[in-house]
């Protein structure tokens, strides 16, 4: 199992197997997706600090097709749902039961990039 976290903090609701590739989203989904609830669960949330970017990155933990992934998702996402786990009070796995991905959208941002939406069925 990969130690992200400390286990007395963990944002992983299940012990991750250490071949647990990362993967973006368009890699795995395409730039639009729907999905029917309980096809994707979430199982946890990890963020890394890039020294080179000098900014925080973040991933889902998902389940898709019987298999696990850390879906990197935009980096504003990520620390509203980060900041959401935590405000909670809740462990991980009370946090992220019943949760999963409903529907992943692009929208152009106002900078004229593309970004990703991801709508949780909940």
């Amino acid at each position: 199992m990969k130690n992200y976290n400390n286990t007395l903090n963990s944002t992983l609701a299940i012990e991750v197997p250490e071949e647990t590739p990362f993967i973006k989203i368009e890699d795995l989904f395409g730039k639009t997706k729907k999905f029917k609830k309980g096809e994707v669960p979430i199982l946890g949330i990890i963020k890394a600090h890039s020294e080179m970017y000098d900014k925080d990155q973040f991933s889902l933990l998902i389940n898709y097709k019987d298999q696990f992934y850390f879906l990197n998702i935009p980096a504003w996402y990520g620390k509203r749902v980060w900041e959401d786990l935590k405000e909670s009070g809740q462990t991980a796995p009370e946090f992220f039961n019943g949760a999963s991905i409903k529907e992943i959208e692009e929208f152009d941002t106002k900078f004229n990039n593309k970004s990703k939406n991801i709508i949780i069925w909940e």
